[in-house]
């Protein structure tokens, strides 16, 4: 960041949520249910998009002005992604879960 700045280039950051292998996301934004291969981290589809919110906000708070945050997602997609349906175990894909009245 400092380096742009002295050069008068404005920060721009890539942010991915298409894949994380650790945190067993695939599909753009959403958490694989099931069994976790070992060293694999255990979370749920609410916590994952409470952990992108954090690095966002991370990212937008911590490093200075940034000119742009690319995403390799649409945010659209990526928000209904993560506020899926947390009310029961269902491992729908769906934005709208059909098999509770959540």
């Amino acid at each position: 960041m400092q380096s742009c700045a002295a050069y008068g280039v404005k920060t721009g950051v890539y942010y991915s949520v298409n894949r994380n292998a650790y945190l067993n996301v695939w599909d753009p934004g959403a958490v694989r249910p099931g069994a976790k291969p070992p060293l694999q981290a255990v979370i749920t589809q609410a916590q994952y998009a409470d952990i992108v919110l954090q690095q966002l906000a991370e990212l937008w708070g911590n490093y200075g002005s940034l000119a742009e945050i690319w995403f390799d997602v649409s945010m659209l997609r990526l928000m209904l992604r993560l506020h899926r349906c947390t009310c029961c175990t269902c491992t729908c894909t769906r934005t709208c879960c059909t098999c509770c009245t959540c």
